[in-house]
């Protein structure tokens, strides 16, 4: 398997002086898969950042997140080979390279913290677990306030814990001025929990994409030429083909034949 593959579609614009001089970029992000926070195929990882955490940070630095062993995460378990090589010299070095970069396009020492401290959240909301009354799947609650309690520090809303708590497990609606409370099934919370999950990394994914536009864009808007390059999912034929996947070929055989043709 590539380890490297594009888990996301991206247009990069390359801007042009009309004197021929590269004055500046941007880049567009289509598609994130998303879903990859959460779940993985066989013998596949999440993204690469949720393991290099684990090599590049300090004992503790990983303590202050909250980040506990990688397989005690359950966002990571699912590829034990991975997990047995979250250490190596090699991540250790990616996660050095990843930091300078980011000094290089602009990202002060606090917006490299607060990614990395949005990351760790993401990490922990996936250990959030749900118990249902009398040990079934009904009437969902949350199974420990001190994993929520890690996961609101982080994202500085420790005073909402307990509505954050509260929305995970319970859908309110309001019919003719009153609230009407709806407990979710076990499966449901987990799903919720899930959803919030995957939003919190396209958010921080999305920001992360606008910050370094701010930075590479030129100064003045008049008189510019631009080579676009376009890079997308390619199609892929496993011996299980998910309806994902099935979206991602479609997608890349229209788009192929949208510039062939």
């Amino acid at each position: 398997l590539n380890d490297n593959s594009s888990r996301f579609g991206k247009f990069i614009q390359l801007i042009f002086h009309s004197n021929g001089q590269l004055v500046g970029a941007g880049l567009d992000q289509y598609l994130l898969e998303k879903s990859r926070v959460c779940t993985q195929g066989k013998q596949e990882r999440n993204f690469h950042i949720f393991y290099l955490l684990y090599a590049g940070l300090g004992t503790e630095m990983l303590k202050r997140l909250h980040l506990t062993g990688p397989d005690k995460h359950n966002y990571l378990k699912s590829y034990s080979q991975v997990l047995a090589d979250c250490s190596s010299e090699a991540n250790r070095s990616a996660f050095g390279e990843m930091l300078e970069n980011m000094r290089l396009l602009g990202f002060e020492q606090e917006s490299i913290q607060q990614v990395l401290t949005v990351l760790a959240a993401v990490l922990i909301l996936g250990d959030i677990e749900f118990v249902g009354e009398d040990g079934g799947n009904e009437n969902a609650q949350v199974r420990s306030l001190e994993v929520v309690s890690l996961v609101t520090e982080l994202l500085d809303m420790k005073e909402e814990q307990e509505d954050f708590a509260f929305s995970l497990t319970t859908l309110r609606t309001q019919t003719r001025g009153e609230n009407v409370d709806r407990k979710y099934t076990c499966s449901k919370a987990a799903d919720v929990r899930d959803a919030v999950a995957k939003a919190l990394y396209a958010r921080l994914f999305q920001w992360i994409v606008t910050k370094i536009n701010r930075f590479l864009q030129p100064e003045f808007s008049n008189s510019h030429f631009s080579i676009g390059v376009l890079d997308i999912f390619g199609f892929e034929n496993f011996d299980c083909n998910s309806f994902e996947q099935f979206c991602i070929n479609l997608a890349n055989e229209q788009l192929q034949q949208y510039f062939n043709h």
